[in-house]
């Protein structure tokens, strides 16, 4: 579990995983660093050409990448990991990795921005509202926000594919009875 306290969602303490994570320094000093996680969720970041990842390092911010649980390329049971479990034990995979990062490279500045498209827009929502000491800023596209519309209103073969296959079905929860703190 991360260090960093979930301030705005508290949720079940989760069993550790070892997490594959890449890193690309820009060479700056102090840097500013980008945590991206990637979109998906079945995905995962490898060595290789980024545009994205290479346009931020070349003005001077590190970039994170993260293969949290449910990533691709680690087998089935890793994937399956993030089976009903959206928004829950990956987002504590991305915020460890952001952690170790920084206290393991002091050269890294105290300017710290979670961003990404698709799920990892729905990452970095979440990882605002868990970690909100984490970041300072949090940037999102094409980001999912209420997973149980996207069910209701989405066309079927996304419902099948997406939702039930990939990631189980939305929890049917009233948002007044959430674990979010006001």
């Amino acid at each position: 579990m991360p260090e960093t306290s979930a301030t705005a969602v508290s949720h079940d303490p989760y069993e550790r995983l070892e997490i594959g994570c890449l890193l690309y320094d820009s060479g700056a000093r102090p840097s500013p660093l980008v945590v991206n996680p990637h979109g998906g969720p079945r995905w995962r970041d490898s060595k290789g050409f980024d545009l994205y990842t290479q346009f931020l390092v070349q003005r001077g911010f590190s970039v994170l990448q993260v293969n949290y649980r449910g990533s691709t390329g680690r087998g089935r049971a890793f994937v399956e990991e993030l089976i009903d479990d959206w928004g829950g034990a990956e987002q504590g995979d991305v915020a460890t990795a952001a952690e170790g990062v920084l206290e393991n490279r002091p050269w890294l500045d105290a300017d710290r921005v979670v961003s990404g498209g698709s799920y990892g827009g729905y990452s970095a929502y979440w990882q605002a509202l868990q970690y909100p000491e984490l970041y300072d800023v949090a940037v999102a596209w094409i980001g999912l926000i209420d997973l149980e519309d996207m069910y209701e209103n989405t066309i079927p073969h996304s419902i099948t594919e997406l939702m039930e296959k990939i990631s189980g079905r939305p929890r049917r929860v009233p948002i007044s009875t959430r674990n979010v703190h006001r």
